[in-house]
Parts: C-alpha cells; structure tokens; sequence
C-alpha cells in the first residue's frame, strides 16, 4: 500500500476471508456436536430426576403393591416427553421391591432407556 493511502488491497481481504472461513469450517461442526452433546445430557438428566421422583414418592407410600405408568412432558426441552413405569412387589414378605423405569426417543430419534430398582426392608409384626 503506497503511503497516504487508506484500506486493504484485494489480496489482503481475500486472504482475510479464506482465514475466516478456514476457521468457521472447523468451529462450525465442533459447536453443533457440543450441541447435541448438551441436549443428550439433559434429557438424561432430567429422566435420572424423574426417577428418583417416583421411587421416593413411592416408598413414602409403603406398602404400594401393583403397577402403574405415566406420560410427562419435559420442563426442559420442547418437544421432549418421557413414558415412566413403576411397579412395586412384595418379593419377599419382608422386603419390599420398587422398579421405574423411564423411556423416551432422544434428538436424534433414539429409543432411550433408564430405570433404577431399589428394595426396603419392612419387620414383620
């Protein structure tokens, strides 16, 4: 650029925007990829809190022998919606089994599954 001249020669700028789109090509998948990351993490999250929700509400309720499901809604993702089961048996006449389970279909339409199964030792009287 001769002296007394203002701004950037077409080379600079071409160079300019190579870079740039050099490292757009790069960044741009990576923070998609975190993205979906991010997403699968919280619905995994949020199905490991409706489980325990329903595991606790179910052993303040002792002795709940039998079964039930439900569907919920995700307060996290739209579109998102979780199918719980829960059953609760006396396998024992002691002991007390609780099982949940949660299912639902993730960003990518993968059926996911979580469940927990817990026991509770009742005395006989």
């Amino acid at each position: 650029m001769k002296s007394g001249e203002h701004g950037y020669t077409l080379a600079e700028t071409v160079t300019g925007l190579l870079v740039l789109g050099l490292v757009l090509s790069f960044a741009v998948p990576t923070f998609l990829e975190l993205k979906a990351k991010e997403l699968e993490q919280l619905s995994k999250v949020e199905a490991m809190s409706l489980l325990q929700e329903r595991a606790e509400k179910m052993s303040v309720r002792l002795p709940f022998s039998g079964q039930g499901k439900e569907k919920r809604k995700s307060r996290l993702l739209p579109r998102q919606s979780y199918q719980l089961v829960w059953r609760g048996s006396f396998p024992k006449p002691d002991l007390y089994q609780i099982e949940v389970e949660v299912q639902w279909r993730d960003q990518s339409g993968k059926q996911r599954r979580m469940s927990v199964k817990t026991h509770r030792f009742r005395p006989l009287r």
